[in-house]
């Protein structure tokens, strides 16, 4: 495979944990998002100008850190895909977002320069448009950790996007699921009886009325007449 240059977002540029060859590396990677990245250490070692006995040593950390993942089930052909985690899923909302001439690498130079058309780039409008992404983002995280029943996270996430909360509603969703979390019927049996996280964005669950605890429940209080007939019933009161 020849290659004259990789086009790197400055998403992955800032990223503190990855040595420049690995940012390179993950820039490739995302090049091939969906059939995955099919190159041998020898063709990896050439473009990245290291010896083959580093290639993997630079993909196991890489893997370690969540960045990608190496499938070694076809016995001829080793693919490097994605992975799926938050951090990854961040990087490509935000190159999605800007045009992938903003930056580029050219192996001949071994340097960065910028693309003739990034003069005609609206930074001003991708700036507010990348912002919004990842503060929706962050806020899905949050959601994300505080709900009790931590499945289908990508369906979960695909109706966060399709409700398009902003800040005001996004806290007020997030506060709602810390409060009915703390309820008896969501935390009995393994929050068993506590809906999908996707049945609850779809359905707007946090417009429900929270409801009363039932005598019996550990967080039910009584009120003074409750009070009163449960004194009698113990016999303090006559």
């Amino acid at each position: 495979m020849t290659l004259d240059y990789i086009t790197i977002p400055t998403a992955i540029l800032r990223l503190k944990d990855l040595n420049i060859r690995q940012k390179v590396l993950l820039a490739l990677v995302i090049s091939f998002t969906e059939q995955g990245l099919k190159m041998s250490n020898k063709a990896i070692a050439e473009l990245l100008d290291v010896w083959p006995c580093r290639v993997s040593g630079l993909l196991k950390d890489m893997e370690s850190k969540d960045y990608i993942r190496v499938d070694n089930s076809k016995s001829r052909y080793r693919t490097i895909y994605l992975s799926k985690s938050a951090k990854v899923d961040e990087i490509l909302l935000i190159t999605k977002s800007i045009s992938k001439k903003a930056l580029l690498f050219t192996k001949s130079k071994s340097t960065f320069h910028e693309s003739e058309n990034i003069n005609n780039l609206n930074i001003e409008k991708h700036t507010h448009k990348v912002q919004k992404l990842l503060d929706d983002s962050r806020a899905f995280d949050r959601f994300w950790q505080a709900y009790p029943k931590k499945q289908k996270k990508l369906d979960a996430q695909k109706a966060w996007r399709k409700l398009n909360p902003d800040p005001e509603l996004a806290e007020r969703i997030i506060r709602d699921v810390k409060q009915r979390s703390q309820l008896f019927d969501w935390q009995k049996e393994n929050a068993t009886y506590v809906p999908m996280p996707i049945t609850y964005l779809n359905g707007r669950r946090w417009e429900d009325e929270l409801p009363e605890p039932k005598r019996g429940d550990p967080d039910w209080l009584p009120d003074e007449q409750e009070t009163e007939q449960v004194l009698r019933e113990c016999g303090i009161l006559r």
